[in-house]
């Protein structure tokens, strides 16, 4: 999934991922927290995409795997915080 692109690139793709779901989301998250949630983003997108056997690969490719988990993660999130 996202071993080619090095840790610099992991971390600026988590990054950007974790920002755009803080925006589709309509959050504000400090840096730490949009980094964590990019990479939890990044597992959970590719634990979504073999469940439905999606195929993406290359730098957009995975981020936007990782968009789609950090959305799904920050989503549920939300949701279960309104519960309380």
């Amino acid at each position: 999934m996202v071993s080619d692109q090095g840790p610099f690139g992991v971390l600026a793709i988590g990054l950007i991922a974790g920002w755009i779901a803080q925006r589709v989301v309509d959050r504000r998250l400090r840096l730490w927290n949009c980094l964590l949630l990019g990479a939890l983003g990044a597992v959970s997108g590719a634990s979504l995409s073999r469940l439905f056997g999606l195929a993406f690969s290359g730098v957009l490719g995975t981020l936007a795997l990782s968009t789609i988990g950090s959305t799904f993660l920050l989503a549920a999130y939300v949701l279960l915080r309104r519960g309380r």
